[in-house]
């Protein structure tokens, strides 16, 4: 999935919109972002208790409203069912885990969109944008995170003990040898059969 792409109906041969997945931040569920304030706020100023969507009229349901936050715009859409919501939120926080671990969350360059759907990204006035962003902050913690674990890893490595040399073959090996891999004497053995530093003979004198 490299971006999310939306119709005002089925039957429409081209998508009302497009959104990149590189641009999300948060994927939220519930009234958080401007536009359904907004859209709530004219709502409840009616008797009819329905607002115009791009669908046509339509009662909004708040526990049934799911935002994809960029920091341009949001999508916000509204689910027939909770099952549904929830499906689609953790379906879509998915999607975008992977394309973090994949490209990370910086750089428009993971995604380039073509140029027909270039024209069918809008973004909202200052007014309706959000700067909900707890997704987008979850995921560079986590790669801080995992960085940080491959580091220590390698410092781990590099501060493991120094290697040790056979004093038979005198070729290096590892520290924790039992053997020596050049010439097969058991380290052990080799301690343990090494001549004894003879004392040091007087001089005699003439």
């Amino acid at each position: 999935l490299k971006s999310i792409l939306w119709k005002n109906s089925e039957t429409d041969a081209k998508p009302a919109g497009v959104l990149p997945i590189w641009k999300v931040q948060d994927v939220c569920v519930g009234v958080q972002t401007p536009a359904v304030l907004q859209a709530e706020k004219k709502q409840s100023s009616r008797s009819c208790s329905c607002f115009r969507s791009s669908s046509g009229l339509m009662k909004l349901e708040p526990n049934l409203i799911i935002s994809v936050v960029t920091d341009e715009r949001t999508l916000d859409l509204q689910a027939a069912t909770v099952e549904q919501q929830m499906l689609w939120a953790n379906a879509l926080k998915s999607r975008y885990r992977e394309h973090v671990q994949r490209h990370g969350t910086g750089g428009t360059e993971a995604v380039v969109l073509p140029k027909a759907l270039a024209s069918r990204y809008k973004a909202y006035p200052k007014g309706f944008r959000s700067d909900l962003c707890e997704l987008r902050l979850a995921c560079e913690k986590l790669q801080a995170i995992k960085s940080f674990g491959n580091t220590f890893e390698v410092m781990k490595e590099l501060t493991l003990d120094p290697p040790k040399v056979c004093s038979t073959c005198r070729k290096i090996i590892p520290a924790d040898a039992k053997l020596c891999r050049h010439c097969d004497i058991s380290q052990d053995v080799m301690s343990s059969t090494q001549p004894k530093a003879e004392a040091a003979a007087p001089i005699s004198s003439v």
